[in-house]
């Protein structure tokens, strides 16, 4: 009997609970309607648009600035709109997703405030309206307001918006251009970019200066779009990590290559290599012999020839490597300028990267025995 009354209450509790559900699905339903005579009329426009924390400035906007717009329509959009298609700005004719009033303002008032920030949501706009920035030059950007899933209303209002803040791109470039020229610098006097077989060579090494070619190009990327975008946190991507793995791996290939080939046997064939051509009279020798020479002795050439030779001359997997590496260096480079966003290669393109490098690991085995 106890046990019946118990089923007969846990029932009656199941039916309640179920009840509940059903009427807070309705309201929200009821809630998420819009009104039926409710129509954005196409002729309601938007009046103005200020700074109401600094409203003397009128030269520029720019990214965590509070902006009002101003509409004597505002209360009729906001009116039609519901809680999953509510008021949103428009820039440009692109409608701002997740960028909603705040702070809130009194739904009978006609401004609305917004805080200019950047989400997962909207990023893509923002890339698109700070793409290409110049330190200093702002970019005149269409105000308007509307529903999300509908149309922006008509504007004459416009921003200046400004995506680069000169001060902080001066310091960071400053800093940059000297951490560059204290890097070449030391890559010129010492070994940062040199190495290779016979062991202590002087020659400049073709998968160093890649490994620095990718490093700096990444670090001005992050800084471009940390700058412009404010996101020092998410800007490095999959293709970037790859790019510089690539680089590094090479480096790390390279070099031990070079410390496994250098042993006694090595040498002495070496030193024989050095021996014949010394015997032939320096006005008899060939310019093939004389670049040998130089490499054997562990002599620069320049970089360019460094690089790009070994010990019997110029070699095409090095130009290969070279060559891919710059261009999509400037492919790289161009894409984060213009979307400010790393770009995304396949895995095609990345293959070919790591190719050309394992190609350039695999033929140095037997470079330093020849």
């Amino acid at each position: 009997m106890h046990m019946a009354a118990i089923g007969k209450y846990l029932t009656l509790a199941a039916r309640l609970l179920l009840l509940a559900a059903i009427v807070a699905g309705a309201r929200v339903a009821r809630a998420d309607e819009r009104p039926a005579d409710c129509v954005v009329d196409p002729q309601w426009r938007v009046d103005s648009v200020s700074l109401p924390n600094d409203p003397a400035r009128t030269s520029y906007v720019e990214l965590g600035d509070i902006i009002a717009v101003t509409s004597k329509n505002l209360p009729a959009l906001r009116g039609c709109a519901k809680p999953r298609n509510p008021v949103v700005l428009y820039l440009e004719g692109m409608p701002v997703t997740g960028m909603v009033e705040y702070p809130p303002s009194d739904p009978a008032s006609r401004q609305a405030l917004f805080t200019l920030k950047i989400t997962s949501d909207n990023r893509a706009v923002w890339n698109r309206l700070l793409g290409s920035p110049t330190p200093g030059q702002t970019n005149e950007v269409s105000v308007s307001l509307g529903l999300a899933d509908g149309f922006a209303l008509l504007t004459d209002a416009s921003i200046k918006l400004r995506p680069l803040p000169p001060i902080w791109f001066a310091v960071w470039a400053v800093l940059f251009v000297v951490g560059l020229g204290v890097f070449f610098r030391f890559a010129w006097k010492s070994n940062m970019l040199r190495g290779g077989t016979p062991a202590g060579g002087r020659a400049f090494s073709l998968s160093r200066s890649q490994a620095a070619w990718w490093f700096f190009l990444v670090l001005a990327a992050y800084l471009l779009i940390g700058l412009t975008t404010g996101d020092y946190t998410t800007s490095l991507n999959q293709t970037a990590l790859v790019l510089l793995g690539i680089a590094a791996a090479a480096s790390v290939g390279s070099a031990a290559v070079d410390a496994s080939n250098d042993t006694p046997t090595v040498r002495t064939g070496q030193n024989t290599e050095k021996a014949r051509i010394l015997a032939i009279d320096e006005n008899a020798r060939t310019a093939a012999d004389k670049d040998k020479l130089a490499k054997l002795n562990g002599e620069s050439q320049g970089w360019l020839r460094d690089v790009l030779s070994d010990s019997e001359g110029m070699d095409f997997h090095r130009f290969q490597m070279l060559v891919w590496s710059f261009v999509l260096g400037i492919i790289f480079v161009s894409r984060v300028y213009q979307e400010l966003a790393m770009p995304v290669f396949d895995a095609t393109l990345l293959g070919l990267m790591g190719l050309s490098a394992g190609t350039y690991v695999g033929l140095k085995i037997p470079e330093t025995t020849k």
